[in-house]
Parts: C-alpha cells; structure tokens; sequence
C-alpha cells in the first residue's frame, strides 16, 4: 500500500496542477451562466489569455501581459448591449482567437504551432559538440553561459557556431568517473531496498488486519525479494560495464 501511495501521490499532485486552468475557467463559466450570459467562449479567453501570457513573458519579462486582453468582456458586450446571439458570439470568439494566435505565431516565431528551438547540437566526432543558434545574435549570450558555468571547457565562437572540444580523459579523471558510477549504483540498490523495506512492511500490516494468509505473506516475500535480488544484480551489472567503458583505452 505504501509503494501505491507513493507513486499515487506525484500523479495526483501534478493533475492537481494541470487542471487549474480548467477549475478557474469552469468556475468564471459558472459566474457567466448565473449572470444571463452563455459561457460558449471560454476556450478563446484560454487560448488569448495563455498567449498573450507567453508574448508578454517573452518580450517584457512579465506574463501579466496576458490580462491586458479581457476577451470575455467582448462577448459580455456583444451579447448585453448589442444584443448579439450568444451562440454566435462565442463561437466566432473561438474561431477568432484560435486564428489570431495562429497567425501571431506564424508572424512572431515562423511556427504555428509552438515556438521554436534556439539551437541545433551535433556531434561531428565522439569529442566535440557543435552548437549552432538559429540566431545567430545569440551566439554570444551561449558563449558567455558555458565560459560562466563550471564545465571546464573553452568555446570556440566562429560566428557561426560554437564548437567545444572536449580533451582526452586522463587515468584519473576516468578513476573519479568510475568513483561517481560505483556511487550512483550504490544510491540505485539502496533505492531498490527501500521499496522493498516499505513493501514489507504493507505485508505484515494486511497479514495483521486479515487480509492476507501467512502462506500468502511468505510467497509474497520471497517474490518481492527475488524481484529485488534481480534488480541489484542489473545495477551491479551496468556499474561493471559502464566501469569498464571508463577505464578503456
């Protein structure tokens, strides 16, 4: 039960998050119906709301950009003072914020579905990485990023692109890499157990409450141990290989 809820536990938190937006969207549709008005033009308020958010952001620093358009007090205006049909109010609301961000998009990033990435990396050889910025104004901005980050590494601006050359791995540099692999396999194995821990633990507290039989609790175990065994054995497995890999010449 304890390995449920913990994995329940981040899924429930994260569709929390994500549904948000749809919980204020439904409540203000709520207050809309309450008022006289039909709340058919939800999706466009979301949809200029969210794009505006992002254009603001992404050109002042700020997403309170996003509520300077109050979309849904044209539909409150269209439909009270001017008498508008309400049905077509809010579904020429959707239909028009649906091509404004498109077009916004197309015109402002070249895309009409999502912004676009900043940079192409390839990898011409097993030692060097190429960065290539559609901008090339950006050039300087990642420049200045790597030599102000602790990678170690010297970048070779062209104009163009960056290019990082990185050296040959010393014995023991590759030493303090096998370290940190040994290290990783070992927090992987503790991991591994402390599921198992917690899985028996469940066990014992259904056995307790009934709801489980002791032949059952004790094939349960040698399962979950096997099971367990298996899983620190692939750990040791790849701490070897990548170990080996390391130390190749």
């Amino acid at each position: 039960m304890g390995v449920i809820l913990n994995n329940l536990i981040p899924i429930i938190g994260s569709s929390i998050a994500m549904s948000i937006p749809l919980v204020l969207a439904s409540v203000g549709g709520a207050f809309s119906v309450r008022s006289g008005i039909m709340a058919l033009g939800l999706e466009s308020m979301m949809m200029m709301g969210a794009f505006f958010g992002v254009l603001g952001s992404y050109f002042t620093g700020s997403v309170l950009f996003g509520f300077l358009l109050v979309i849904g007090l044209f539909h409150g205006i269209l439909s009270v003072r001017y008498k508008v049909n309400q049905v077509i109010s809010g579904i020429g609301l959707n239909l028009l914020a649906l091509a404004v961000t498109t077009l916004l998009m197309q015109l402002i990033w070249n895309n009409k579905g999502s912004t676009p990435q900043v940079a192409s990396i390839s990898t011409p050889d097993a030692r060097t990485l190429v960065i290539q910025p559609w901008d090339a104004t950006l050039l300087r901005a990642i420049e200045k990023a790597i030599q102000t980050s602790d990678l170690g590494i010297n970048p070779q601006n062209d104009g163009r692109v960056i290019r990082l050359a990185f050296p040959q791995l010393t014995e023991e540099r590759r030493k303090e890499l096998g370290k940190q692999v040994r290290k990783y396999g070992e927090e992987g194995k503790v991991a591994v157990r402390n599921i198992r821990r917690d899985a028996m633990e469940d066990f014992k507290k259904m056995k307790k409450n009934g709801e489980l039989t002791e032949d059952d609790q004790k094939s349960m175990e040698k399962e979950l141990q096997d099971l367990t065994d298996k899983r620190c054995k692939d750990i040791d497995d790849l701490t070897a290989k990548k170990e080996a890999e390391l130390m190749a010449v």
